[in-house]
């Protein structure tokens, strides 16, 4: 993978993190929570002109990290343990430690 691909680096501690926008991170768990968000239809429509074949994302976490959970998400924990397992499955998280 590229440098700059969606993947999770380890952060100072050696804990394995997504920057979502700099300075903030999210762990694999809120990284779960987020991929929900952005699948799910609260998220769905953000960009959605200028981001046409293109990941939505890192627009998602960075609407997230700047203006918080959209107050109408409610997060489905076998959604997000689906998203979870998922990240790790493909490599974007290989730390399951968290």
């Amino acid at each position: 993978m590229r440098e700059n691909s969606m993947v999770a680096r380890r952060n100072e501690q050696g804990h394995e993190v997504l920057v979502a926008y700099r300075p903030v991170q999210f762990n694999l768990d809120q990284t779960a929570r987020a991929m929900h968000a952005v699948l799910d239809p609260h998220l769905r429509k953000l960009n959605s002109r200028s981001r046409v074949g293109r990941s939505r994302v890192r627009d998602v976490l960075r609407q997230i990290v700047t203006d918080g959970w959209p107050p109408e998400f409610d997060a489905d924990p076998e959604r997000v343990a689906y998203w979870r397992t998922w990240l790790l499955r493909n490599s974007i998280f290989t730390d399951d430690s968290q």
